[in-house]
């Protein structure tokens, strides 16, 4: 299975750590499109 790894942006960013993750190979992007998508297709977010 070859899955790929995406961080949000907007939490990478605040954190300061985007550049760290794209040396280490994860893709960041922001991602709330993505997820929008994801519940309206049924999909349940994992909410701590």
């Amino acid at each position: 299975m070859n899955q790929q790894v995406v961080a949000c942006r907007a939490l990478a960013n605040a954190q300061g750590i985007s550049k760290n993750l794209e040396n280490q190979g994860v893709t960041v992007d922001y991602v709330g499109a993505q997820i929008s998508d994801l519940i309206n297709q049924g999909y349940v977010p994992m909410v701590c």
